[in-house]
């Protein structure tokens, strides 16, 4: 890093870390909330809900793949400018994910490569399929987000009483998204 973030921009660095945080619930947001609203005009718009689902899955897959950058020790980082937990002081750092997944979601989501047409890998689906398992994902960057939300709850950083409620309630709501996110998955498992 160039230079040690201010307070104001570790402040603003926590906004961009949870905007991506929330963001990676995309495809559930997408299918609890949305997709319900618009399966009764599937005859007229079809091509418009497959434009939002392709759309909400790239979201939450390219949102994981940030949270896993955040959390890569300084020496790992892709560029010297790159927010990480370690700029918070959090300690626990190292890809969620590990290399394979990292790759693969580089390979699929982030550039395009042939590897989707060679693999004949959907993006989305069960585990084993040759697609992604979204939830087990998400629970493995979920999981470290929620020890960093832990550790800046204890730091002097965000002891004001604002910020506390911010980093107490973004804990909540990925608790809440995460345990949705495994009984939706349950429930296609059961139906699939």
């Amino acid at each position: 890093m160039p230079r040690a973030p201010t307070p104001l921009e570790l402040h603003e660095a926590f906004e961009m870390f949870s905007r991506t945080l929330t963001g990676s619930f995309a495809l559930y947001v997408w299918k609890m909330q949305l997709l319900p609203h618009l399966v009764p005009h599937q005859e007229e718009i079809g091509h418009y809900i497959v434009i939002g689902r392709n759309a909400a899955i790239q979201s939450s897959l390219v949102c994981v793949r940030s949270l896993d950058d955040f959390f890569l020790p300084p020496a790992n980082a892709p560029f010297d400018h790159d927010v990480l937990a370690h700029d918070f002081g959090f300690t626990q750092v190292g890809s969620p994910l590990g290399t394979p997944e990292r790759t693969r979601i580089n390979r699929m989501i982030v550039h395009m490569s042939y590897e989707p047409l060679w693999t004949s890998a959907a993006y989305v689906g069960p585990s084993g399929d040759g697609s992604f398992d979204l939830p087990a994902l998400l629970a493995l960057v979920g999981q470290r987000s929620v020890a960093f939300l832990d550790y800046c709850a204890t730091t002097p950083l965000f002891s004001d009483p604002e910020s506390m409620r911010k980093v107490g309630g973004l804990r909540r709501l990925v608790e809440i998204q995460l345990a949705n996110v495994q009984a939706i998955a349950q429930l296609e498992r059961q139906h699939s």
